[in-house]
């Protein structure tokens, strides 16, 4: 995922991800981020059934022009799930947006 923002502007949009289960089973989730600071939040971060959409959300508030890297952690609850754990990528650029450049994001393993 990747976020752009100049500063002072409005908050980015937020972007969805989607969870299910190949199989078209169900079972428990949870999601975690790893960043520097607080500045991306998941809603929601953990759950008993799929398929389900999570939302994550940028803030801006009190950050500093430059680039933000973090990760998503997605885990199933079951022991031995295939994919799990899976990790997405998001990057926030906050800057003249006419002028940052974005690392290519590659695309995570299908089934979640």
């Amino acid at each position: 995922l990747a976020f752009l923002a100049e500063p002072g502007a409005a908050v980015p949009l937020s972007a969805q991800l989607s969870l299910q289960d190949e199989s078209g089973g169900s079972f428990g989730w949870t999601a975690q981020v790893a960043a520097a600071g607080s500045w991306l939040s998941l809603s929601p971060s953990a759950g008993v059934s799929l398929p389900v959409t999570v939302t994550a959300s940028p803030s801006v508030s009190g950050l500093a022009p430059g680039v933000y890297q973090a990760t998503i952690t997605f885990t199933s609850t079951i022991s031995g799930t295939r994919n799990s754990p899976w990790q997405e990528p998001v990057w926030l650029s906050l800057g003249p947006v006419t002028r940052q450049f974005l690392p290519r994001v590659a695309q995570g393993p299908a089934g979640w």
